[in-house]
């Protein structure tokens, strides 16, 4: 009996280009929880950029975000965060602000801009749509002072990127837009993240199904007690995958939901 379920929110909750949630997904989901099968997303985002129209729909239950660097439930009380050390991340502001290369790092509240505030936001801007996310940190470049952050964000000029990668060997350095960088542990994934709530939950990783359709679902989708992937997934999460369902848009959820007895 699976215990908990776990959802990649773009191409997996919602279509990745129209955005589009099913009612069969929100029925699915309500399912689920009716049946006592506590819900969480596990998404790239941070934990304050939560897509709202799912926020809005869904009561989640736990929220693994940034990669699995940071975990929280359902009233945004921090369960896990896999801290950057102080003196890495005074390093890096050091580094990045001598070279001019655009960096920002995640808080549990919002995202501080140390350097490179134009780059950064206008970034934001085209992959969001809400500068209300950001900090300017530029003058005092201490927010740090008051918790370590879990994420970095960086615009990175590319003959600077493999002195970058050399200096800083416990990272990955992750493109998600030409010469822009998630910069986190190398050891986190959304797999890691969700085994931190597994333990605070004392749930066996056996006992989790999880949902998902990218590479950076590659790891969940393995270690979880069951993985699924969606019918339009990545062929590499797909080989991984324990069932393959059919897309976001075609009942995806629902269907394996129906498929494992779960609703």
């Amino acid at each position: 009996m699976y215990r908990l379920a776990v959802f990649d929110v773009d191409g997996t909750l919602v279509s990745r280009e129209k955005r589009v949630l099913l009612d069969s997904t929100l029925e699915a989901l309500s399912k689920l929880k009716e049946r006592g099968i506590r819900i969480a997303i596990a998404s790239g985002r941070p934990p304050f950029a939560m897509e709202k129209s799912l926020l809005e729909k869904i009561d989640f239950d736990y929220f693994v975000c940034s990669n699995g660097t940071y975990v929280m439930d359902g009233d945004r009380q921090e369960l896990y965060r896999a801290e950057i050390a102080k003196e890495t991340v005074e390093e890096l502001r050091k580094d990045f602000t001598a070279n001019d290369d655009a960096l920002l790092f995640q808080f549990e509240d919002k995202s501080y801009i140390y350097h490179g505030f134009k780059r950064i936001s206008s970034m934001i801007d085209r992959c969001l749509g809400r500068l209300d996310l950001l900090e300017d940190e530029r003058e005092t470049q201490d927010r740090h002072e008051r918790s370590l952050p879990y994420e970095a964000v960086s615009v990175i000029a590319k003959e600077r990127l493999e002195a970058y990668k050399k200096k800083y060997a416990d990272f990955v350095f992750v493109e998600f837009m030409e010469d822009h960088y998630d910069i986190f542990f190398k050891h986190c994934n959304k797999a890691t993240g969700v085994q931190a709530l597994c333990e605070k939950l004392h749930i066996p990783m056996e006992e989790v199904i999880c949902f998902g359709d990218a590479l950076n679902d590659i790891e969940m989708l393995e270690q979880c007690g069951c993985g699924v992937a969606m019918g339009d997934a990545h062929e590499q999460a797909k080989n991984v995958a324990d069932y393959i369902t059919s897309s976001s848009e075609e009942d995806g959820i629902y269907r394996a939901c129906i498929h494992f007895h779960l609703i």
